[in-house]
């Protein structure tokens, strides 16, 4: 190859290095952004009601790919108010919060569990997106712990 093809693919996958090194460093920043923007809600927050239950959940979930114990925390708060509240999307989203903790935690039966938690009460909501991310949630920790019928068959219940 000659030396001036060897420089321009030299460049080229600088170019995309860097590209992606950027979109990155953006994506975490927006991410710390969304973090202080909950945080300064919830501190304005002054009582009990749904809106402080859904920023402890969006808390919980900015949480999830950085900190399992902030995810948990966080999505513990959610379920207490929403549980004060008697707010069942509110709880429902709670439990499908702590399982994602849970799994990140390697603690898959009781992942399970909070997920079949979560959907007991998506489905008593009707609520048929919340169902079915809780299904997809139940057929990865199946799959990935070498239970491929019953993550195939979950993964039918959630279509």
């Amino acid at each position: 190859m000659p030396l001036n093809e060897q420089k321009i693919n030299a460049n080229k996958l600088f170019a995309v290095i860097f590209s992606c090194f950027l979109f990155f460093l953006n994506t975490s920043f927006a991410q710390e952004n969304k973090i202080k923007i909950a945080l300064t809600k919830l501190s304005k927050s002054t009582t009990v009601d749904t809106n402080r239950v859904q920023i402890y959940a969006d808390l919980a979930f900015f949480y999830h790919t950085v900190n399992a114990d902030s995810t948990l925390f966080y999505a513990r708060k959610a379920k207490n108010d929403a549980l004060r509240l008697k707010y069942k999307k509110g709880l429902a989203d709670a439990y499908k919060l702590m399982a994602i903790a849970h799994y990140v935690k390697s603690e898959g039966d009781t992942a399970i569990k909070l997920n079949n938690l979560a959907l007991k009460m998506y489905s008593q909501l009707g609520d048929l997106k919340g169902q079915g991310a809780v299904l997809n949630n139940i057929a990865i920790i199946y799959h990935n712990t070498g239970r491929y019928d019953e993550a195939i068959l979950t993964h039918k219940k959630g279509l």
